[in-house]
């Protein structure tokens, strides 16, 4: 027998009192709007352990272009971890951002005038960007980012996860020095995790310094990317302060096609998303009634649809999975 997501949705979220909200947990003053929840069948019935469940997801998407990984927040200090193939990098695309995120508040700490720091943004910086409105029709409440334009670190940080501006990124990049926000990954304990290259679209970036990374590509594996985010949420990567700083633009995230779209309304998602025209990913923390964790999903389909339908299965599943551990 099969069910809806929607049905488990209302099988498993109805009735229970809000999660306890760790100390770094935020709320988002206008989250986005989703967009319709899509219609995925979930298994009956479902895994009863997060053992069980890993088997259960790879037996519903493509094995050989899905990589996962889970972590139980229930106790956000010492979280259980699972996942398929989370360790095998895959290009992580503008998820790469998070730990550049984690850099800068990880600087801030040691310089607190850092985050009001005004910027003047560089041409060797430009190139194409996403445009929430003109792109998918979503209001996005900050302004585009011109050539010239002082901002402050702050802003950029905010534009740079809430609409994935490469822009900012990429400013942000030549502001901490690729070496300091690998150095940082390493003395985290982050094993694969570096930032060696900027985020452009269709057209190279006008910087010269980009060719001498030229032989290198951004790690940041699925296991290690949601080892992060529950290190964020538990506010362990940095100060308590820092981290619930970092939730904000996660939580304001306006991409909400992925894991977000298949989430019941009672679900609070903070998180990132990347794409190229090979790779879709969706790393995130999901609060709420009956459920707090975090996931990671990449997938490496030339097909965009599978690639969303793969995103969309693991993400039903695993909120499905975690709703009915709080019901028991």
């Amino acid at each position: 027998m099969k069910i809806s997501i929607a049905l488990a949705a209302m099988l498993f979220c109805c009735t229970a009192a809000m999660a306890q909200n760790a100390s770094t947990q935020t709320v988002a003053a206008q989250p986005p709007a989703q967009p319709p929840m899509p219609v995925v069948t979930l298994p009956s019935p479902l895994p009863a352990t997060l053992a069980e469940l890993v088997p259960a997801i790879t037996a519903k998407v493509s094995t050989a272009n899905v990589e996962f990984a889970i972590a139980d927040l229930a106790d956000p200090q010492h979280p259980v971890f699972a996942g398929f193939n989370e360790t095998i990098p895959i290009y992580p695309a503008s998820v790469i951002k998070v730990p550049i995120l984690v850099a800068a508040y990880t600087k801030a700490e040691n310089d607190p005038a850092f985050l009001e720091q005004v910027v003047t943004i560089e041409h060797k910086n430009f190139t194409e960007t996403w445009d929430p409105l003109a792109e998918n029709g979503i209001h996005d409440p900050d302004p585009a980012i011109r050539e010239g334009d002082k901002l402050k670190v702050s802003f950029l940080l905010h534009v740079m996860i809430s609409r994935s501006d490469n822009i900012a990124t990429n400013t942000m990049i030549d502001l901490l020095g690729r070496p300091n926000i690998n150095a940082l990954m390493e003395k985290l304990g982050y094993e694969k995790t570096r930032v060696y290259r900027k985020v452009y679209g269709e057209t190279p970036l006008d910087d010269p310094e980009e060719a001498h990374w030229s032989d290198r590509s951004n790690i940041f594996p699925p296991g290690e990317a949601v080892r992060m985010l529950a290190e964020i949420y538990a506010g362990k990567i940095a100060s308590p302060a820092s981290c619930k700083a970092m939730m904000s633009p996660l939580l304001n995230q306006l991409d909400r096609e992925l894991v977000a779209a298949v989430l019941p309304k009672d679900a609070v998602y903070a998180g990132k998303t990347g794409e190229t025209s090979k790779v879709l990913h969706d790393i995130d923390i999901v609060t709420g009634p009956h459920r707090r964790y975090a996931l990671a999903v990449y997938t490496n389909h030339h097909d965009r649809p599978a690639r969303v339908i793969d995103i969309h299965m693991v993400g039903a599943m695993v909120d499905a999975y975690f709703t009915a551990q709080y019901e028991k």
